[in-house]
Order: structure tokens, then sequence, then C-alpha cells
């Protein structure tokens, strides 16, 4: 089983819900426990965009301001959900994707308003509690701990006869136990960062106070393992970089073709490959342009850079700019490597000019990125660009500017014999 599958395949274990959106607010990954909760087929939902299928969702908002949000309750039709939102960033400190981790608390929380016995409670949060994978402690009206759960010993390697009885600071490396202010305030404290005294770890922890007929009796604290949920980011930040530099996975050693027409435009794209140069690849659907482009890309002097395709065909007019200029664009992440631009006889007349002006002065109108990106572009399209032009539906210099260089990839019915 290959590790991005194994991933998949443990994420799906954990009852937890977990989704992740790209930087296009795309659902980029969603486990069963998510879909089981939203109600959503997972075929059906990836790729969507999160604000359209998720109600109430704040992923958009943490993408755009990059703070997460911890521990907030959710409301989803007749469910209540605890989630917490987790910005995952490159090494620029820029967020490229949101995390979103949660769970249906709606049946625990029914049971804590209509539970009045303390002693009751007690026995039902302890099987609640050992079957999350949060840590969870429970301590009294003094502050001393009288319950914690499995994932509690795991983060803070502490047993409960450790603990148990204990004052509640006692897994802590300084400052006052959240418990014990709960206690003194009888409110509830949210997202407080705290560092552990057996392994140092760094953990976030909010803390609610228990109300039996209005009195308090106690307080229950949640504590999230920052660097679990880091590695998690790493690792989904990781599989993202290894995908975009597997892309290309086309060399000219693969093209194997009999037609001597077909032979002549391969030793051009050769040719032309080891020249830094931009290029146009014309040619009808299905006849292998995409594949001449990688080859190309692979046996140029940016092969070990990376390589990423933007299709047109599969852009609204309105979002070009955003995708190719944007934020976290193509055009940066493909700074150094290659960049292959399909049916760029489907952008927009705006969106040429701007491209003109980044291919003839190297520079372009954006506050996104503070560096000019290095990026030899691959063009493609299936029409007659002169056309297009004459009938002013195509930029008359930016066909200058790209068809310096190009190719013509034959139709198949010309070539039948690959």
């Amino acid at each position: 089983m290959k590790e991005v599958e194994l991933m998949g395949y443990v994420l799906d274990q954990l009852q937890d819900g977990v989704m992740v959106i790209d930087e296009r607010e795309k659902i980029f990954y969603i486990n069963d426990s998510a879909c089981k909760i939203l109600e959503v087929d997972k075929e059906k939902i990836i790729r969507q965009n999160v604000v359209e299928n998720v109600p109430n969702t704040r992923l958009h908002i943490v993408l755009r301001t990059g703070e997460p949000e911890y521990d907030k309750l959710q409301s989803l039709g007749d469910k209540v959900i605890l989630t917490s939102r987790i910005p995952i960033k490159n090494d620029n400190n820029e967020t490229i994707a949101v995390a979103a981790v949660f769970r249906d608390i709606t049946t625990l929380q029914k049971l804590a308003e209509e539970i009045t016995n303390l002693r009751e409670m007690e026995a039902l949060l302890s099987s609640i509690i050992d079957s999350t994978s949060d840590a969870i402690s429970v301590a009294d009206q003094e502050g001393r701990v009288t319950m914690v759960n499995r994932a509690y010993t795991r983060i803070t390697g502490l047993t409960p006869r450790e603990v148990i009885g204990k004052p509640a600071t006692i897994d802590l490396a300084e400052g006052e136990s959240l418990h014990i202010q709960c206690a003194r305030e009888k409110k509830p404290i949210y997202n407080v960062r705290k560092r552990l005294a057996t392994n140092k770890k760094e953990v976030v922890a909010s803390v609610t106070p228990l109300f039996v007929k209005n009195e308090f009796k106690g307080s229950v604290a949640v504590i999230h393992d920052i660097s679990e949920i880091q590695r998690l980011i790493n690792e989904l930040e990781a599989t993202k970089r290894m995908l975009k530099k597997e892309s290309a996975t086309h060399t000219f050693d693969d093209l194997v073709v009999k037609s001597e027409i077909m032979k002549d435009v391969i030793a051009q794209a050769s040719k032309v490959a080891s020249v830094d140069v931009d290029l146009l690849l014309i040619g009808e659907f299905g006849v292998g342009k995409e594949v001449l482009a990688q080859a190309i890309h692979n046996a140029s002097p940016r092969k070990d850079g990376p390589y990423l395709k933007l299709n047109f065909s599969l852009i609204p007019k309105e979002r070009q700019e955003e995708y190719l200029f944007g934020g976290n664009s193509y055009l940066a992440q493909a700074n150094e490597g290659t960049l292959f631009l399909e049916n760029i006889d489907l952008m927009d007349l705006e969106m040429q000019r701007k491209l003109l002006t980044f291919l003839k002065d190297n520079v372009f109108d954006t506050d996104y990125y503070d560096f000019i990106p290095d990026v030899r572009f691959i063009f493609s399209t299936t029409e007659d660009l002169k056309i297009l032009s004459s009938l002013g539906k195509f930029s008359k210099e930016l066909l200058y500017k790209i068809s310096v260089v190009s190719i013509e990839v034959p139709p198949l019915r010309e070539r039948k014999e690959d």
C-alpha cells in the first residue's frame, strides 16, 4: 500500500471528521467520518467549493486570515459540531490550505443538559472521554483532578494514579492551571497555549465549568497536542509537494512513434527542449500536446524544478487572474520550473494583456509576493490563433510573442500508424 493511500486509510479510521481545502477553497481531502457528520457523498463533494457545499463553514475565512480557530461550536441543521480549523502554511509562512478537525457533540450536549446527578454524569463521561482521541481531564470544585482519559496519558505521559487527587497544575511546566482558574471565575476558558512539564510538548487547552442545578461542581478540560496536528499538516504538505514533483512523468524515451511526420515533431521538440525559451504547441484535442510538454520539461535545464499545468478550459474567466497571478498562484509555484498553459485561446483578453506585460517586461501588477517568478512557459491551443486575432478574440501582440517558437502536432488521422 502506498504511503498516501495508507495515510488516507488511517484518517478514515478516526471518529473525528477531517476535511482539508486548498488555496482555491476546493475540498482537497475529506475522511469517512466527516462525510457521515456532514451527510455528504465523498465522490460528489471532493474538489467542490467548500462555501457552496458546507453550511456555516469558516474554512475560507481562516484561509484568508491565516489564524487558527480551536474548539468552536457550529450548528449544522439539528446537529452541534465542535470544530478546530488549522491553517496549513508553507516555508514562506503563506497559507496554502486549511484543515478542519471536528466531531458531532449533539448527543453529549443533550446528555449534559439532562443529567443532574453528578455521579451519573461522571460515570457517563468516563466511558465517553475514553473513546475520544483528545486528552481530557476533569477536576472538582477545588481544582483537583478526578478523572483523565487514555489520550491524556498518551499526550502528557502521566498515568491516572499519578494525577488523580492532585492539584491540576501537576501536568504544567509553569503557570496556573486552567481548572483552578475556571473554579475561581466560573466561566469557560478557550484556546490557551500551555507547555507540559513531563515532555515539554506545547498544547492548546480549553476548560468548561460543570454546573448541577446551578451549582458549580467542577470543570472539564480538552487538550490538543499541537505537535500531532503539525505532523499531519506537514505530511499533507509533503504529499502535495510530492504529487507536484511527479506530475511531469513523460520523457522523450517514452514516446514510441512510427510515422515520419511525428518523428520530425519529436526531433524538433527535443532540439527546442534544451534551449530555455517559451514555445507554443498547436494541435487538435488528444494528439499528445501535454505528453510532449512533459517530455520537453524533463529534457530541459529546468527538469529538477516544478512542472505545473493550468488548463484554461476548466477555470471561470473571473478567476483566471487568481489562478495565474494571485497569492500562491501557479506562476509563483512554478518558479525555476515549467508552467504549461493549456488552451491559451480561452484566456480572457485582460488576462492576455497582463501575461504579455509579464513576458515582455518581466513585471506584473500584483501585491501578493515580492519576487519575479523565473518560469519557462509552454502554451498550447487547439485553435487557429491567427483567425482569433483577426476577429479581436486574441491579442496580436501576445500571439507574436508566444509563437516565436511553435510546434504543430499533427492529428492522428494523418499518422494512423501511430
